[in-house]
């Protein structure tokens, strides 16, 4: 009897486990902020440089840009860097979405970005989240093709450039390919537990723009409209929603306004976050946005809004995938739990749009979007026999027939 596949990935995985480590520790010295074009066009190339001995098409493509509020609330387009496709089998019977990102949290300026190893850690920007998930998928692809359990599947690899920022540019590109595709796997990294996500709250991100009127402090206070008193009281009524239903998290992350000391401010801003688990969470927020936001008068608000996300939600095609992953792990003798998280990524929009997915198939590690990030190295094989185990799996489904609910292909 021949060795289950996800034992036997994990094994030829290992034989090349230093490559691997370097490969994450190269991509993760590249600065690659949202922000960054540059930088993240630069991990583009490394990934493509990376994948491009398994695949059959490798490309970057062009994402255009995104919106954001300027510090003088301005609506300004912010340009993207490309994201990274590739595919392997386009007429496959079987195809996989493998999706991930090529930027981080930390900007140009941030202070850190040293890369280091201390025995089987990493340390560094994006080494968890999500350069090291890169890696593992990759090397997880080309162990699967050197096996025969590979040959009846088919793959894309969609790096996008904006997943911190919501995917405003690439959400089109995620969508265009789950179209095409039966299962997702999201290489985001594991939760701090070592457990993958089930359930992920949705966000969405506003921006308030509050103009007042200006004035001078000594002799014409009374004729002012303070935005930034305005502000305040946004801000409170905001967190005051907090508490009021278990699944919901409003979070005021951004206050700005005001310039000399002697006059009456006339322009704040106001940048907040909502965390919602269920849409009749993200219901009972907009219920009250509007009422929130007549508290400014007399100044008066401009609503900007940002990114948003729908929470994702279990159903049984997740349950399905699941299952698959626990015969995996029973086969690499670890257990890997499912649990709900207040994160949020790509693998929402995918599951909104019918296609089942596992998006935390990433490294284990912790610290994300911090700089006490860190990702495990020992992971990496144990990763990508798990994603292989998963995705040979889907395939006999598939290819027997059997009822289940993945969805049907375009």
């Amino acid at each position: 009897m021949s060795e289950p596949v996800a034992p036997r990935v994990a094994a030829l995985v290992a034989e090349r486990l230093e490559d691997h480590v370097e490969a994450v520790v190269a991509l993760a010295r590249i600065g690659s902020g949202s922000e960054d074009p540059d930088g993240v066009a630069r991990v583009a190339d490394a990934v493509a440089d990376l994948v491009a001995p398994h695949a059959d098409l490798v490309e970057t493509r062009s994402v255009g840009t995104a919106p954001t509020v300027d510090a003088e609330g301005r609506v300004v387009q912010r340009e993207l860097g490309p994201a990274l496709v590739a595919l392997r089998r386009p007429d496959a019977p079987v195809r996989a979405l493998v999706f991930g990102h090529l930027d981080t949290v930390f900007g140009p300026d941030h202070p850190f970005r040293r890369v280091q190893r201390a025995g089987e850690v990493l340390t560094g920007p994006g080494v968890a989240d999500c350069k090291g998930g890169i890696v593992t998928a990759i090397a997880a692809l080309a162990a699967l093709e050197q096996l025969p359990a590979g040959a009846d599947i088919g793959w894309e690899l969609v790096c996008v450039p904006d997943e911190e920022i919501g995917s405003p540019g690439s959400k089109p590109l995620l969508l265009e390919a789950a179209a095409r595709c039966q299962v997702g796997v999201g290489i985001e990294p594991a939760l701090p537990s070592g457990a993958v996500a089930r359930a992920r709250k949705g966000s969405t991100t506003l921006h308030l723009v509050v103009t007042g009127r200006a004035a001078h402090v000594g002799r014409a206070h009374a004729d002012g409209i303070s935005a930034i008193a305005a502000a305040a009281r946004l801000v409170t009524a905001f967190e005051s929603l907090n508490g009021q239903r278990p699944g919901l998290t409003v979070n005021v992350g951004r206050v700005a306004g005001g310039g000399p000391l002697n006059v009456v401010p006339d322009r704040a801003l106001v940048g907040i976050n909502v965390r919602a688990a269920t849409p009749d969470d993200e219901a009972f927020f907009r219920a009250h946005l509007d009422a929130i936001v007549a508290l400014a008068a007399p100044a008066t608000v401009t609503l900007v809004e940002g990114g948003h996300r729908p929470p994702k939600l279990p159903d049984d095609s997740l349950q399905r995938l699941l299952d698959h992953l626990g015969a995996a792990a029973a086969e690499l003798g670890v257990d890997v739990a499912a649990e709900d998280t207040g994160g949020c990524c790509d693998g929402n929009d995918l599951a909104a749009a019918g296609l089942p997915n596992i998006d935390s198939l990433g490294v284990r590690g912790g610290g994300i979007h911090s700089d006490a990030e860190f990702a495990c190295i020992d992971s990496i094989p144990e990763r990508a026999g798990l994603i292989a185990g998963l995705l040979t799996r889907v395939a006999a489904d598939v290819t027997a027939g059997r009822e289940h609910p993945m969805r049907e292909v375009r």
